[in-house]
């Protein structure tokens, strides 16, 4: 468990005006006591305003009187004064009467915000004067009028606004905030984002551009990203031991965070430097969701399980309470140590040599939408990746065309942790020219680290070597032949259709390895009966490697309701390549088959095997690495935890190396092999073993056991005290 503190809570009574702080706040069922209970809308249609519209909100400061109203220390309903007060820049002071009941004795009125329409309590007159007046348009300022937590669901009551059901239970609820109940933000996300800005020449920014309820600290930049859940308060039971929170979704940000909350100044920062570092497409979260590849994220949105209170952290005492964060539990227990350029700083060595190439960890960016262009790949070196292989190019690009949706989830059946994945995704869709140029780029960023170049081509010599020569002009340190992918490619006999034909692998691998003046690794296919043929035969053709497994032919399943094949394009679907946990097992055993092929067939030959199927975890890549890989890949792994992920798997090797006072890679690569043998060896070994058990066995089991001639000592043997 990873744990940091709470240290700053806010509440935004009135959307789009300034927050209050608070030492201890109330969450119920939509987000904190009075956040974003009231928004100003349009009098002409009921559409919401923000400072997106009208940046001059921000300057408006919001107090609730008593303040422990906010707090909930003080109950509405024995404060007949309370009242929302409301200040601004040239403005007289506003006082609107709060009622226990939002919508006792107001006109109800319509009201739009985002994509829900419904019933809103007005606030009367002089509030909409005062805001009409300030803000230059008529306006009105209305509040929610929803009963929280009442029997039913949301979308059944115009008064109450459900939460997308995308992303959220169906009947989870919000007020007045964009999406979700509660927004957490991380001060070391902010510090990272500021050390970029700064870099860059700009200032550096507060965290009230981004407007969170929660603040952490103590948490590693953007750890916030793979949380799943979280608890915040204290970790004994009782009434008031905080609450439990889901992580929805990353927040993607909008013009507000550009707009100076002390001046209402607009700017273009930090927009462009999001989209830099944070944006979809860098961290490939748009190859999941394809919506995400225009947005930016900083962020994320809470959703609460239960009521409760929660307290900012204390430096002492008996009120300091604690953010226990929750990754997918095959992460929980990972430790996460820092990296230098790749490299571990404390601990056993993690570096590993193979076919010349020197890896700061062995840990490889796996051919997919992981490496899909400069920017993710970018961001693999900087995270602290061994090694990155890009997503397969080709001469041709143009026959490329990938659907959307494309992936299908196998989850646990809880419905919280993705066991299985399945794609039919193609190889990159961009053109050569501009990998190449992205490939060069990376080399002059990175010179000391290893970039790897997927590729792919027709039955062709020709297209072969122009490819290859073109790829090794860039710099790139080695190659991985795409003899694998189980769909679409195996349609024009590229792929998987290479990998399941020796003849035609062996031809191929002699063209491949005439031209290429760098390492060639040949990625195998799982979908053939003995998968040690085809990896000796790229071996004997000249290849120093092989890299096992690529996905596995899936159809990940049907609807039920619509008795139609997921994934479902226009009703239609093709079978795929299943990843991730699941396939793991498998993973191991064809790895071991080529292992063992390599020591017998290979001896002292330096050829090599990167491991690659179902690795989340660091104690997944020490299997790997028990049964003969040199490296470990990972893909589908990335795509669900993110780059960062990359620190948790070399903390869990080393806890696992040092578990086992290993001080390096080499100590205990292939050490679980030789324990591998036939089934028949292990009838055979099982009946010697009985067989000798029983000759070791102590005194008599039967009085018809005992002997004339070996009385004495028969009766020596079964005396306990000798």
């Amino acid at each position: 468990m990873t744990s940091v503190t709470l240290s700053h809570l806010y509440v935004y009574p009135v959307k789009g005006c300034k927050p209050v702080e608070l030492a201890r706040g109330v969450i119920t069922p939509t987000g904190l006591l009075f956040d974003r209970n009231w928004v100003v809308v349009r009098e002409a249609n009921g559409k919401f305003l923000t400072q997106r519209q009208k940046p001059m909100l921000a300057l408006v400061n919001v107090a609730v009187v008593p303040a422990t109203l906010l707090d909930g220390t003080t109950d509405l309903a024995a404060c007949p004064d309370a009242k929302l007060v409301l200040q601004a820049p040239g403005m007289p002071e506003l006082q609107v009467p709060l009622t226990t009941d939002a919508a006792a004795n107001k006109k109800m009125t319509s009201v739009t915000v985002w994509e829900w329409s419904g019933q809103a309590a007005d606030e009367g007159r002089a509030a909409s004067d005062w805001f009409s007046k300030y803000l230059g348009l008529p306006c009105r300022l209305v509040r929610y009028a929803g009963k929280a937590g009442a029997e039913g669901l949301p979308s059944a009551d115009a008064t109450r606004r459900q939460v997308d059901a995308e992303w959220a239970p169906i009947g989870t609820e919000t007020a007045f905030a964009d999406g979700f109940p509660c927004l957490l933000a991380n001060e070391a996300s902010l510090a990272e984002l500021n050390r970029n800005l700064s870099a860059k020449g700009e200032a550096t920014l507060p965290m009230n551009r981004f407007r969170p309820n929660l603040v952490v600290a103590g948490a590693a930049p953007f750890e916030e990203d793979a949380w799943s859940s979280l608890h915040v308060g204290a970790p004994s039971s009782g009434a008031d031991n905080g609450v439990d929170f889901e992580n929805v979704k990353p927040c993607d940000r909008c013009k507000v965070t550009t707009i100076n909350q002390e001046t209402a100044e607009e700017g273009m920062e930090p927009l462009v430097t999001l989209q830099e570092t944070r944006s979809g497409r860098v961290l490939a979260w748009d190859q999941v969701v394809p919506k995400f590849r225009g947005a930016v994220f900083f962020a994320c949105n809470l959703i609460a399980k239960q009521r409760g209170v929660l307290r900012v952290a204390r430096t002492s005492g008996r009120q300091r309470l604690v953010v226990r964060a929750r990754q997918d539990d095959v992460l929980a227990n990972e430790p996460t140590i820092d990296l230098v350029n790749g490299a571990v700083t404390s601990g056993p060595n993690l570096a590993v040599e193979v076919n010349g190439l020197k890896l700061p960890n062995p840990f490889v960016i796996g051919s997919g939408p992981p490496g899909t262009n400069h920017a993710v790949m970018r961001k693999a070196f900087q995270e602290g990746w061994g090694g990155v292989i890009a997503k397969t190019v080709s001469l041709d690009c143009s026959k490329v065309v990938n659907v959307a949706p494309r992936y299908a989830k196998m989850k646990s059946s809880d419905g919280k942790e993705v066991i299985g994945w399945e794609n039919i995704e193609l190889i990159s869709d961009r053109p050569l020219e501009v990998m190449l140029k992205e490939f060069k780029q990376l080399k002059a960023e990175f010179p000391d680290r290893i970039l790897i170049a997927s590729i792919m081509e027709e039955y062709n010599k020709a297209g072969w070597e122009e490819l290859i020569e073109r790829c090794q002009e860039t710099g790139v340190d080695a190659f991985e032949i795409n003899f694998s992918c189980p769909h679409g490619m195996p349609e024009r006999k590229m792929g998987m259709a290479m990998g399941q034909d020796c003849d035609i692998l062996q031809e191929v691998c002699g063209w491949i390895n005439a031209k290429a003046t760098i390492p060639v690794w040949a990625k195998m296919t799982p979908n053939i009966t003995d998968i040690s043929l085809p990896a000796r035969t790229a071996l004997a053709a000249g290849c120093e490697g092989v890299a096992a497994i690529n996905t596995i032919t899936s159809v990940m399943g049907i609807n039920l309701d619509t008795l139609r094949p997921e994934p479902c394009v226009e009703g239609y679907s093709t079978p795929g390549g299943y990843s991730s946990r699941a396939v793991k097992p498998i993973a191991l055993a064809k790895c071991m088959s080529i292992a063992a092929m390599i020591k017998r067939d290979f001896p002292e030959q330096g050829k090599s095997l990167s491991g690659l199927g179902g690795v989340n975890t660091g104690r997944d890549a020490a299997e790997f690495i028990l049964l003969g890989s040199n490296t470990v890949q990972v893909c589908t792994g990335v795509m669900l935890y993110g780059y960062p992920v990359i620190k948790k798997l070399c903390g869990g090797l080393q806890a696992f190396m040092q578990q086992h006072d290993f001080s390096c890679i080499d100590e205990f690569r292939g050490a679980s092999l030789p324990y591998f043998t036939s089934h028949h060896e292990l009838v055979r070994m099982q009946r010697e073993a009985v067989e000798a058990k029983k000759k070791e066995r102590v005194g008599l089991g039967k009085d018809d056991e005992w002997s004339g001639d070996g009385f004495v000592e028969e009766a020596e043997s079964m005396v306990s005290n000798q």
